[in-house]
């Protein structure tokens, strides 16, 4: 069975299968869901319950799990068997474990496999087993995430300005541990009814966001200007290489000028978009940033950019990234910003 998760209200059904699959990208998520199955288990074991953990990364470790969830433990009446399966690929020892072991499986004995890398399309035996839940988490959005800091502060019974949410957000997105951590850290740091300044939460604060570049892509072609030369500092304090970034400009740029002679043509458009390669669930927001360029405009970045790739050959790219900053209010608003000379 597959069983979709979202959000922080984790569920499970009454009735536990004999084997979880535990997917998803979000560490924190993941390890909730973990604890909450955990919980569950127990409280059915009135908290009588073996833990042993297992990473798997061979044929040899499948057959240690067979062992281990078909004996019995001499100390507690149930067993819980924690897999940690870190590839991406479920291998044929894998799936020959748990098919055999499906057969017949231990009614005393749960197996929980946390498996954040593996794809679905990996599960697809496993989801049609009655005995298995294949549990996939999907990372919470920004507002979601606003809300649950506004629910923790709330919980720690601190009285906090309404901006702190947002401010603990912005600096921790894509990365719920680390904000996680911020919040355990306040909670500790607060007494209860004390006031929580925006000051006292910066003296806190360390940008410790998560972000895939292609994030920036998206940044630029929704015009949130804000993020986009987030990403952009964080890339410069990472020491990302600057290739890597006039790269990913260099090609949203070219593909919204192949574009832009279209903007207003819904279905042309479309139909241009998918010729370019571009994926159907992400046309609206081509066809939405192709509606604020122009092609002199865009061409003109496109310059740019092959003038910052000489710069970067040559070694003159001490203002790289406020170059690349350029571009990227470029493209959220439109219009040239700055001198792209």
């Amino acid at each position: 069975m597959l069983i979709k998760q979202s959000g922080f209200n984790l569920r499970l059904h009454k009735t536990l299968p004999a084997v979880f699959f535990l997917t998803g990208q979000e560490p924190l998520q993941l390890n909730n869901l973990a604890l909450l199955i955990k919980k569950t288990w127990s409280q059915q074991a009135d908290d009588d319950v073996e833990q042993s953990i297992i990473h798997v990364n061979n044929a040899a470790d499948w057959q240690i799990v067979a062992e281990e969830a078909n004996s019995y433990s001499l100390f507690s009446s149930k067993v819980l068997i924690d897999v940690r399966f870190d590839k991406k690929t479920l291998d044929a020892a894998g799936k020959t474990t748990l098919e055999r072991y499906l057969q017949e499986p231990n009614p005393r004995c749960l197996i929980m496999i946390r498996a954040p890398e593996l794809p679905l399309k990996q599960l697809t035996a496993m989801t049609n087993h009655d005995a298995v839940h294949v549990m996939t988490i999907a990372t919470p959005g920004a507002n979601e995430v606003k809300q649950w800091i506004n629910t923790r502060l709330n919980d720690m019974g601190a009285r906090f300005d309404p901006n702190i949410p947002s401010l603990i957000q912005q600096y921790n997105e894509g990365n719920l541990l680390a904000c996680s951590q911020l919040l355990d850290k306040l909670a500790i740091l607060v007494e209860p009814a004390t006031p929580l300044s925006i000051e006292t939460v910066k003296e806190q604060l360390i940008n410790q966001c998560e972000y895939s570049l292609y994030d920036l892509a998206d940044a630029c072609l929704n015009a949130d200007a804000v993020k986009a030369l987030l990403l952009l500092r964080q890339s410069a304090g990472n020491k990302t290489e600057p290739t890597l970034i006039l790269w990913l400009l260099t090609q949203e740029i070219r593909l919204l000028l192949q574009l832009a002679p279209f903007a207003g043509q819904g279905a042309t458009l479309r139909d241009k978009a998918a010729e370019l390669k571009i994926w159907s669930s992400r046309q609206a927001l081509y066809q939405k940033a192709a509606a604020r360029q122009h092609v002199s405009h865009l061409t003109a970045l496109l310059q740019f950019c092959n003038k910052l790739d000489s710069d970067i050959k040559t070694g003159q790219s001490h203002l790289i990234w406020n170059s690349f900053e350029l571009i990227a209010l470029s493209l959220c608003s439109g219009k040239q910003i700055g001198c792209l000379a």
